[in-house]
């Protein structure tokens, strides 16, 4: 993301398409390890470190629909 921030919007497009095709999992939790630019991106919540972000899984959504954060969890 970093050394080609101009491909950020796209890689954050990506992500949010490939999430979509994840409805094999509906109804189990994916976790995915990233970096807060990533989550940003993703979900414009700016989490601190070690900070959750919990979502609505994507395939439940309407496909043309924003990432629904549910909330956030702090791991102190």
């Amino acid at each position: 993301f970093f050394q080609r921030y101009s491909d950020g919007s796209k890689q954050t497009a990506e992500l949010g398409r490939w999430l979509q095709t994840q409805a094999v999992t509906v109804g189990k939790p994916i976790l995915l390890v990233t970096h807060q630019v990533n989550i940003t991106g993703l979900t414009g919540v700016y989490p601190r470190s070690g900070e959750l972000v919990v979502i609505k899984h994507p395939a439940t959504l309407a496909e043309d629909a924003e990432i629904m954060v549910m909330g956030t969890l702090e791991t102190n």
